[in-house]
Parts: structure tokens; C-alpha cells; sequence
């Protein structure tokens, strides 16, 4: 994938597309488009064999909202990261059509806003931020994370097996960022 966004980036420079001095920005934003892209069209693909596109739809709603909010856990390599995120997608469905969560959706639920707000967010060394940033990056993790629980509880009288999916991926989510903590710790 990033050969692809060399390509493409070399060839923008050598039309004169781009300034060369700028090309670094455009093969970074490349890469995340083909690698989003990618990943998107793998997911759909899944969604698709399996016959759980509106199980992976609210996953993906619940959990990238989320997950922007409050950071967490950061794989080495993009790669790694596409590997690992299609390899949750498929837990996801796995554990969809193998078990009944319904039950645990209420508790899943709560222990992921008890994560959000007794440790999230948490911030990535290569991106420091500074504390007004912080701040408002925690006011956006709680009314983002409230919203999504609210949602989830209430549909949970409506749709239960809708609502395990959303509660699956709300603390998938947030388990990321004890993840994230811990690996700090570590490294």
C-alpha cells in the first residue's frame, strides 16, 4: 500500500502537481486514504461473505467515534493496525453469530464509560497535546462516550443483539486504552 502512494506521490511531483518539498505531507495523507480505503473495502467484503453488514455498520459507528475521542492502544505499523482491526471485525462477527452477549450488553457498557472517564483519554508520545487540548479532548471523550452508552442502553429494549454489537464495540473501543497505558509502562 505505501509503494502505491509512492507511486502515485512521485508521479503528482513529476507533473508538477505538487512542490517536492510538500511531498512527504501527501504520501502520508495517501497512505491513510489507501489504507482506510483498503480497509474499508476488505470490511464490506466480509460484511458481505458473512451476511453481517448491519452488525459490522454499527460496530464501525459505535467504536471510530469512540475510539477518536479516546485514543489507546497504537499498533507499530499501519500494517499491523489493518491486520489487527480486520482481525476484531471478524471476532466481532465471530462472537455475534457464536454466542448471546445480550445480557452483558448493560455491563459492558458501564465498565467502558467507567474507562473512559476514570482513565481516558490517553495520548499517543508522537502526538503530545497540550493541556487546553487535553481538556477539551476529554469533554469530547465523555459527551461522546455518554451519547454512545445512552444509545446503546435504550436500544437494548428494542434491539438487543443490535445493542451487544454497539456494547462489543463501545468497550473494544475503550479497552484499547488501558492497552495503551500498560504498553507505556512496558516500553
Amino acid at each position: 500500500m505505501d509503494g502505491i502512494a509512492t507511486r502515485c506521490t512521485d508521479w503528482l511531483v513529476e507533473n508538477g502537481m505538487i512542490a517536492a518539498e510538500d511531498s512527504d505531507v501527501y504520501l502520508y495523507g495517501l497512505g491513510v486514504a489507501i489504507r482506510s480505503g483498503s480497509f474499508t473495502l476488505t470490511a464490506l467484503a466480509l460484511c458481505l461473505a458473512t451476511g453481517y453488514i448491519n452488525e459490522v455498520i454499527l460496530f464501525l459507528l459505535v467504536l471510530m467515534p469512540i475510539r477518536c475521542c479516546i485514543g489507546g492502544y497504537h499498533a507499530s505499523t499501519p500494517g499491523k493496525c489493518w491486520m489487527l482491526s480486520l482481525l476484531i471485525i471478524s471476532m466481532v462477527i465471530g462472537l455475534s453469530r457464536s454466542f448471546d452477549l445480550t445480557a452483558l450488553t448493560p455491563l459492558m457498557t458501564v465498565v467502558s464509560l467507567g474507562i473512559v472517564f476514570g482513565i481516558g483519554p490517553v495520548y499517543h508520545p508522537n502526538n503530545p497535546q497540550p493541556v487546553e487540548r487535553r481538556i477539551k479532548l476529554k469533554k469530547h471523550a465523555e459527551v461522546t462516550s455518554i451519547i454512545a452508552g445512552t444509545t446503546i442502553l435504550l436500544m437494548n429494549s428494542y434491539s438487543p443483539s443490535a445493542a451487544s454489537v454497539m456494547s462489543i464495540a463501545f468497550m473494544i473501543a475503550c479497552a484499547g486504552v488501558p492497552l495503551a497505558v500498560l504498553n507505556r509502562q512496558t516500553a
